[in-house]
């Protein structure tokens, strides 16, 4: 099962819950499929450490993270959670 299943199992038993996605993948189409469904965050496997502390913290605090590079991103930072969950998540960003 990949993540992106987990997830959207994960959203559909506990709507309440937020997921930071830990991905090797550094692409909008993969990132687009985990956002939809309802992810907090996403962040690349190879990021240092307090990077994923900083995405952690954003999505404790009810924001959605995405990490520079992914979504089109030039900068890492946050963004409303609802406005991630909007066609187009993958350009929306407030950092």
């Amino acid at each position: 099962m990949s993540g992106i299943q987990l997830a959207a199992i994960f959203y559909e038993r506990f709507p309440a819950i937020r997921v930071l996605m830990l991905s090797m993948h550094d692409n909008v189409e993969y990132v687009t499929q985990v956002v939809r469904p309802g992810a907090s965050g996403y962040v690349l496997k190879d990021s240092q450490a307090t990077g994923i502390i900083h995405a952690i913290d954003a999505v404790l605090a009810g924001k959605t993270f995405f990490q520079r590079g992914t979504c089109g991103a030039h900068d890492s930072g946050t963004i409303d959670a609802d406005a991630a969950r909007t066609p187009d998540a993958a350009q929306a960003r407030h950092s």
